[in-house]
């Protein structure tokens, strides 16, 4: 908690924070399922735009793009990184690095496609032969990603906004170039919290049923579908036919072996500070005084983080 709570100075928690944990096993429906309970207790009550919700996350990838997406872009929204070397969540206190993000294949003429393919690249690549043996389309594919992905990638919050931006610049062209696609195929490489960042900009209004998938090195085919993302009205989360799969940690290297070591590595400091305050982040956004938002002030934040055993 002592971490949490320099991590969000001068804003602050409001009640004790409890873990919203993906245990090693589930099937992914049920993992997405409590998920979106979660999301809508978090969010029920007044306004949506007035909730402060912070997030701390070390979950696989398919459980924090499913937060984001059931957090939806519409509460303030606060995203923590764990930096596993100094064993905080506060961000450090470095210079912006420069934007190095660049998308590819979202030029051209409109195109008949039933699916599309993302392939987001920051702390490691995602390779064609990959794509290939999950059987995800190459012809129709979108990049996004930085030159040299790294496991230390992001360093500073506002490298989220730009990578954000440029997501919804890529889910844009998505839906100019391919406009009678069905589904898109969304592989990740990269940190945890700008998995939930991306997960927010999807519109289940606007956008295809999103299929995630999550990865095994040494398994083939190395990316194995997880949870299906489409509104109520898109028809049903059809993963459920899928096997279950275990979870793993999405946010860093994936072919680096260490990254087993994350979560073992993360039990005692992560875990008491890996919460989620279903009830508490109800309350912050009740007793929140609007003047406070008026004012150059702290505020009060519901915390809500999620992890994996």
């Amino acid at each position: 908690m002592a971490t949490i709570e320099a991590a969000l100075s001068p804003d602050y928690a409001v009640g004790a924070p409890h873990v919203l944990t993906v245990p090693m096993g589930s099937d992914w429906p049920e993992a997405n399922q409590a998920i979106a309970t979660t999301a809508r207790v978090l969010l029920a009550g007044d306004d949506t735009f007035d909730k402060r919700i912070a997030v701390f996350p070390i979950a696989p990838v398919s459980a924090c793009l499913a937060l984001g997406y059931h957090l939806t872009s519409r509460p303030h929204v606060r995203l923590f990184q764990h930096h596993r070397d100094e064993q905080t969540w506060a961000w450090p206190r470095r210079a912006l690095p420069s934007d190095d993000i660049r998308i590819t294949g979202v030029d051209g003429e409109v195109r008949d496609a039933d699916a599309v393919t993302f392939a987001f690249y920051f702390s490691a690549a995602v390779t064609d032969e990959a794509l290939v043996e999950a059987g995800a389309p190459l012809d129709c594919r979108i990049k996004i990603g930085v030159e040299a992905p790294s496991t230390t990638w992001l360093q500073h919050p506002e490298q989220l906004t730009c990578a954000v931006a440029a997501t919804r610049r890529a889910f844009e062209a998505a839906m100019r170039l391919y406009p009678r696609a069905l589904r898109w195929h969304l592989f990740y490489a990269g940190p945890a919290p700008l998995a939930i960042a991306i997960g927010q900009q999807i519109n289940p209004t606007m956008y295809p049923a999103v299929q995630l998938y999550e990865y095994r090195h040494k398994e083939v085919p190395r990316y194995r579908p997880s949870i299906v993302l489409s509104s109520p009205d898109g028809g049903e989360d059809d993963s459920s036919d899928i096997p279950p799969i275990r979870s793993q940690p999405p946010h860093e290297n994936q072919y680096d072996e260490d990254d087993q070591d994350y979560a073992d590595d993360s039990d005692s400091a992560v875990t008491e500070s890996v919460a989620v305050a279903a009830e508490a982040a109800t309350e912050a956004a009740e007793e929140e005084n609007d003047e406070d938002d008026d004012k150059n002030e702290s505020h009060r934040h519901g915390v809500i983080s999620i992890d994996w055993t």
